[in-house]
């Protein structure tokens, strides 16, 4: 189980983790234009930044140094307490969430439907699936957090504002090194009233996650446990695997996938399901009635 550290040594991850994390946040940050990540704070939109020294120099878009292959080298780790000592900071934004008839109105619904309803997209990478093939099937509203590579302060503070229905969804930038969740958090997050989890990370403790019975979707498994020391954000848009996320977007995931509606889509997509429902039972009854070519194969 992915316990919780009682002393706040245990807690924080030890000198080479911290160079691991801080060069996989920095990639993460130069990948995904995010507001939050290692090197930088956000307060109301504002963004100050965390100039780390080193032998190179600074890159202004990101706060930190530019990629070279020494650019690590001799970072004052030991004597700059900053990111050791620093309060945690999580940043919260209010979420507006769709109403409940327009997510009633996909739940059910095949992933590919809405994918045709919203124009041949809006699936997530592929490599995320169910953690547990027979709990695959979810519906519900996103209420996104960014935690980051290797840790998962952001997803435990989510849970205070978790609203019965709703689907986590925790963006890692691709993060595999660890999991950011197990059995317990999403025991809580269930209790909390949430329907399922999304990730672009790994999870862990498959046996407790079954028995927890919340759907969750992840790139993979692995015992390995995060950190918990932030920063972080919850409500804010993120981005998993190359896809945005917004919270108050729905989403609908089962055996096939995972699909993101838009909330500022979903007037659209519900209003073209009908006719994609039809259009699919039709081409199901050709096929069983022995249907061999579509029709625009045929020749006049």
């Amino acid at each position: 189980m992915l316990g919780f550290c009682t002393a706040a040594v245990s807690c924080r991850p030890t000198l080479e983790r911290l160079h691991e994390r801080l060069i996989d946040a920095t990639y993460y940050q130069v990948c995904h234009d995010t507001p939050r990540r290692f090197g930088c704070a956000i307060n109301d939109s504002t963004t100050t930044r965390m100039q780390l020294s080193s032998p190179s120099g600074t890159d202004p878009q990101i706060g930190v140094d530019a990629p070279s292959a020494d650019r690590y080298h001799g970072l004052p780790f030991a004597e700059d307490k900053t990111m050791l000592d620093e309060a945690p900071s999580i940043q919260h934004q209010k979420v507006v969430r769709p109403a409940a008839a327009q997510v009633d109105a996909l739940r059910g619904t095949p992933t590919g439907f809405l994918v045709d309803a919203l124009g041949g997209s809006g699936a997530l990478d592929y490599r995320i699936k169910p953690a547990i093939a027979e709990q695959a099937a979810c519906c519900g509203v996103a209420l996104t957090c960014d935690a980051g590579p290797a840790d998962n302060l952001a997803l435990v503070a989510a849970l205070e504002w978790v609203q019965p229905g709703d689907v986590l969804v925790a963006a890692t930038g691709n993060y595999a090194g660890c999991a950011v969740t197990g059995d317990l958090v999403l025991g809580m997050a269930r209790n909390c009233g949430a329907v399922g989890f999304v990730t672009d990370g790994c999870v862990r403790d498959l046996p407790g996650l079954r028995m927890v019975g919340v759907p969750c979707y992840c790139i993979g498994v692995t015992p390995n446990s995060p950190a918990r020391s932030g920063p972080g954000t919850v409500g804010f848009p993120v981005t998993i695997a190359g896809h945005p996320v917004a919270s108050g977007d729905v989403i609908v995931a089962d055996q096939d996938g995972v699909v993101v509606v838009p909330q500022a889509r979903l007037d659209e997509v519900i209003a073209r399901l009908p006719a994609i429902r039809e259009a699919e039972a039709g081409m199901d009854r050709a096929v069983r009635d022995g249907l061999r070519v579509p029709a625009f194969l045929r020749k006049g």
